[in-house]
């Protein structure tokens, strides 16, 4: 899947959103999920699972920082493993 930076910012902006009942003209690449949004642990494993379906990426949780996880994290963390498997990493 190849995707642009843009566009995968408005499928994590999306499905953020979606998944935390969030209004999308809320979020912006620097909100931090677990802080500004109050998601806990089971929110941000549902957010990586529907990221993960979407994007095939793989998230692996151990590459979860514990804090300060911002929207723009998400979609640099997606674009590196979308590229990875491209170039067979």
């Amino acid at each position: 899947m190849k995707l642009n930076r843009d566009e995968t910012l408005t499928a994590v902006l999306e499905s953020v959103a979606e998944t935390l009942s969030i209004p999308l003209t809320d979020l912006t690449e620097d909100t931090l999920i677990r802080e500004d949004l109050e998601a806990d642990s089971m929110d941000v494993v549902t957010l990586m699972v529907l990221l993960d379906d979407k994007f095939d990426a793989e998230f692996n949780p151990e590459d979860i920082p514990d804090e300060e996880v911002s929207i723009r994290w998400v979609v640099d963390h997606i674009i590196e493993k979308l590229e990875s498997a491209a170039n067979g990493s």
